[in-house]
């Protein structure tokens, strides 16, 4: 395995376990490449063609309007660098959460002649998120509810709230 193989196949892997996807764009030729891990992400077969409209069948109907509409004044504007979030549906219906971050690569006037970016899986993340916020709100009810006296302190033990049995 040469040095170039060996860099590519550390890529890879470094995608994979970050579950960030790449891909680059020309709009002069119309050439498209993904990575493997975006094809995963997208939830895609490794002989489905790299085409822009396959990508948009993947996009969730209640983000694609807005992802179409930004994604066309962020092309048409002069900006270097366009980020947002939005959502795709699996082959299986499942739902996955995804953050974009697109670099242009614009010509004198400002057009724009290729991109290159990333799209990073922030499913699990927003599971974890989410998870958390529930654990709070339930702690948050049974801390407010119970009729046994809780405080919860500061690391100076100072208290900074107490419940209504304490």
């Amino acid at each position: 395995e040469g040095l170039a193989e060996q860099e590519h196949r550390r890529l890879e892997e470094a995608q994979r376990i970050a579950k960030v996807g790449s891909f680059e764009f020309d709009f002069l030729t119309g050439a498209m490449q993904w990575s493997r891990e975006l094809r995963h992400i997208l939830d895609l077969a490794p002989d489905d063609p790299t085409d822009f409209h396959l990508f948009l069948q993947r996009v969730h109907p209640a983000d694609y309007d807005r992802l179409l509409v930004d994604l066309g004044v962020w092309i048409g504007a002069t900006e270097k660098f366009f980020e947002t979030e939005f959502r795709v549906l699996t082959r299986a219906g499942e739902t996955r959460y995804l953050a974009v971050r697109i670099e242009a690569f614009r010509d004198g006037d400002g057009g724009a002649l290729s991109v290159a970016g990333s799209i990073h899986d922030m499913t699990d993340a927003k599971a974890n998120s989410r998870a958390r916020q529930l654990a709070e709100e339930q702690f948050a009810v049974a801390f407010d509810l119970g009729r046994v006296g809780m405080i919860v302190s500061n690391p100076d033990h100072v208290v900074v709230r107490a419940n209504s049995a304490f």
